[in-house]
């Protein structure tokens, strides 16, 4: 029983825990500039992925979640979506989505959309 009090904290931490980590990679990408922007960036963009315990995003999928994260909130930090390829439940990874990038048509598509490449690259079916 105190096992499963635990699992819920954690799940219930995970939000807050992601949400300290965007603002903490935005706040460190905002810092860097120039060529060393992108080197830092992609350094940090493996640190989130091992902190999360989500594989490493293939140039691809990270090319296109940054171009879309750019469109909806006008950033390209990655710890979310580092955080949501941790996740394999479709439903938590659009609320999730929802919650940081907002309740709109947008972010709908994009989540429909990152859930289906999410879900191509590790060659499994599941739910949208």
């Amino acid at each position: 029983q105190q096992q499963q009090m635990r699992a819920q904290q954690q799940q219930q931490n995970r939000p807050q825990q992601a949400q300290a980590n965007a603002r903490t990679a935005g706040a460190s990408a905002g810092a860097s500039a120039g060529a060393s922007a992108g080197a830092s960036a992609s350094a940090s963009s493996k640190q989130d992925a091992k902190a999360f315990g989500g594989p490493v995003i293939q140039q691809d999928m990270n090319a296109w979640c940054e171009e879309q994260l750019r469109k909806l909130s006008g950033n390209d930090d990655m710890t979310l979506i580092h955080f949501c390829m941790s996740l394999d439940d479709p439903s938590e990874i659009r609320s999730y989505l929802r919650e940081y990038l907002g309740s709109t048509a947008q972010v709908s598509s994009f989540a429909t959309e990152f859930i289906k490449r999410k879900q191509s690259k590790k060659g499994g079916g599941g739910g949208v």
